[in-house]
């Protein structure tokens, strides 16, 4: 998307435009995320597949899903919505330790540590 608006910087002037591009980007990564869980479970020889996380609340995916395991063989087990929320908190829950113990901000372009510390 980075370079795609870059080179196509009139998308941003229209709003339809913009709503347009954003359904079509949800739509490819929702086509991927399916079709690549499917195949996975097939790989694997497994007879149910699982999701849940904030992504799990994106109605589309869930359709789509929903819609691929049936004809696949798959039970298909979804965390209820209301469990399915992102990390919005704990990141605000950071932020806020690293203010308190005067924590110097991590740069954007930082290396993700996995098992760094906290503060």
């Amino acid at each position: 998307m980075r370079y795609f608006l870059r080179n196509h910087p009139e998308v941003l002037q229209n709003a339809q435009s913009i709503r347009d591009l954003c359904a079509s980007v949800q739509a490819a990564i929702v086509d991927v995320l399916v079709a690549k869980t499917i195949r996975a479970a097939r790989r694997l020889g497994v007879g149910c597949v699982t999701a849940s996380g904030g992504v799990t609340c994106n109605r589309a995916l869930r359709q789509q899903l929903a819609a691929a395991c049936g004809p696949a063989g798959l039970k298909l087990r979804l965390a209820e919505k209301s469990l399915c929320t992102d990390n919005a908190a704990m990141i605000g829950i950071l932020a806020e330790r690293k203010l308190i113990h005067l924590a110097a901000p991590t740069a954007l372009d930082a290396e993700i540590l996995p098992n760094g510390a906290l503060v």
